[in-house]
């Protein structure tokens, strides 16, 4: 089975914090070591000051780090990555927590989102850290997820590739498993011209001789009637019940096909043009967690007499309006739904 040829790149982030929780630019002797899981040495390491495959983004949230990398390149298998930055600021050792990345981070998009610009982001809109935000990272992370889910119902990545047909075989299991699943398949038939005898209507095709046009077009009408008449036309099915494969039925003879499918897309896939409306959507999530978390308590003792009145049913009706309009909008980044029939 062909795939695409182009790697998918693992892109494994990182941010460095003061003590306010602000990522900061650290020197320049950034150090990105890879593990395999379980092995106490790095299978690789890199270095920002020596090797391009580190690179930085400085937002006004702050600085990121990340590095995109091939896992065919080196000895990694289905457990994944275990990562572990380390860098220094004014001279000291910082020691972050390590950096947990799997296969499923994939990307080659030149500019790309980082999760954790994004929560700061999302962080900086609430008011943090002028202002409590009552929501940890864990919910943070849900909110971008969200957002996530909702950018892939509308704007998935597609991918085509290629197979080649046998009749004896009607279960072809897909390259990169069931994403969103196969969309459109394209049956290729090697045939010149119909070099064929008609035995429904007993018409004789010229043989060993150049057919002008209209017996081409006539003879390849003729025989796509004849596969259907004979209940031999190829068929295709997707089956939710087992997303993992495609169904090809082709009775008569083997074809060469081409088919579209969806996966997800990751955070660092999502489009350049798109950017602007995931932080927005994700942020309109956050906002809906949190004024679920205030409107559980209409009001809290304030440090001098009384209580101090808490907003969460306004935010609550603020978000659930921002994401149904974000949602009508990336509708109109859809591609256009191919016409049925052209003329």
């Amino acid at each position: 089975m062909a795939q695409n040829l182009q790697p998918d790149l693992l892109v494994i982030e990182a941010a460095f914090r003061d003590k306010r929780g602000m990522a900061v630019t650290v020197d320049t002797d950034v150090q990105l070591d890879l593990f395999v899981p379980g092995e106490a040495a790095p299978e690789e390491t890199i270095t920002f000051s020596s090797d391009p495959a580190i690179e930085l983004q400085v937002r006004g949230t702050g600085t990121y780090y990340f590095a995109r990398i091939n896992p065919q390149d080196y000895a990694f298998d289905h457990r994944g990555i275990h990562a572990v930055w380390s860098a220094k600021l004014g001279g000291q050792l910082l020691d972050p927590p390590m950096i947990v990345q799997t296969y499923q981070v994939p990307s080659t998009t030149e500019k790309i989102l980082l999760r954790q610009e994004v929560i700061d982001w999302m962080k900086q809109k609430l008011g943090f850290p002028l202002v409590v935000v009552e929501l940890n990272d864990a919910h943070l992370n849900n909110a971008v997820d969200q957002a996530l889910e909702i950018y892939n119902r509308y704007i998935p990545l597609e991918k085509w590739a290629a197979l080649t047909t046998v009749p004896s075989l009607q279960k072809y299991p897909l390259p990169e498993g069931p994403g969103r699943g196969v969309v459109d398949v394209q049956f290729i038939r090697a045939e010149g011209v119909p070099l064929i005898s008609d035995p429904l209507f007993g018409r004789e095709y010229p043989r060993g001789q150049q057919l002008d046009f209209n017996q081409y077009v006539l003879g390849i009408s003729f025989f796509d009637t004849l596969l259907r008449v004979t209940s031999q036309e190829a068929e295709w099915d997707w089956d939710e019940n087992e997303p993992s494969f495609l169904f090809i039925q082709t009775k008569a003879q083997s074809y060469k096909i081409s088919y579209r499918y969806l996966l997800d897309r990751r955070i660092e896939q999502v489009l350049p043009s798109n950017h602007d409306w995931f932080r927005r959507m994700s942020l309109a999530q956050a906002k809906t967690i949190l004024g679920r978390v205030r409107a559980k308590y209409a009001a809290i003792p304030a440090a001098s007499a009384g209580s101090v009145q808490l907003d969460g049913n306004k935010i609550l009706d603020e978000a659930e309006k921002e994401v149904l309009s974000l949602e009508q909008d990336v509708q109109r980044f859809m591609r256009p739904v191919p016409p049925l029939w052209e003329n």
